[in-house]
């Protein structure tokens, strides 16, 4: 099971905190030696710009595929391209998002058979009640319900006839 997994929907779909997005950040710098002579302040704000609008979890997701090579056609040597990042939060962000709905889904249904459950143990409840009330019956009351009962079917299905 996923870490993701675990963590309530609104903290997985959160925007994250400039300490947050700083941290990682400083992990993806300082996992890969940078081939360009920026500062490291330009090269976060370069990356800031790329991940705008994204969620901290798929962030942290994406930074954490680099570091553990999990991202293909990454030269592992040299730091990732901004474009690069984007893509694989990008893809995290996706891969969230199908897990929220899937989660959701699950949850539907999961509220849908504990409805229906809910439903079947009280319908055998009223049925037990029944069964109960009609053995309390004397057999001269049994035999006097059936009648009536029977009685009743000719009046309701002359009711139903078309002529």
């Amino acid at each position: 099971m996923s870490q993701l997994a675990l963590i309530p929907k609104q903290d997985l779909t959160r925007p994250p905190e400039p300490e947050e997005f700083h941290a990682d950040m400083l992990l993806l710098l300082s996992a890969f030696p940078s081939q360009q002579r920026q500062e490291p302040a330009q090269v976060i704000a370069t990356y800031m710009v790329a991940l705008e609008g994204h969620s901290a979890a798929a962030i942290h997701a994406g930074i954490m595929r680099f570091i553990h090579g999990e991202w293909p056609a990454h030269d592992a040597v040299w730091l990732p391209s901004c474009a690069m990042v984007s893509r694989a939060v990008k893809a995290e962000a996706e891969a969230i998002q199908r897990r929220i709905e899937a989660a959701e889904g699950e949850a539907f249904l999961a509220r849908r058979r504990a409805r229906t459950k809910a439903k079947e143990e009280a319908d055998a409840r009223h049925a037990k009640q029944l069964e109960l009330e009609h053995a309390k019956r004397t057999p001269e009351e049994r035999a006097a319900w059936v009648a009536e009962v029977r009685g009743l079917l000719p009046r309701v299905s002359e009711g139903l006839s078309d002529d």
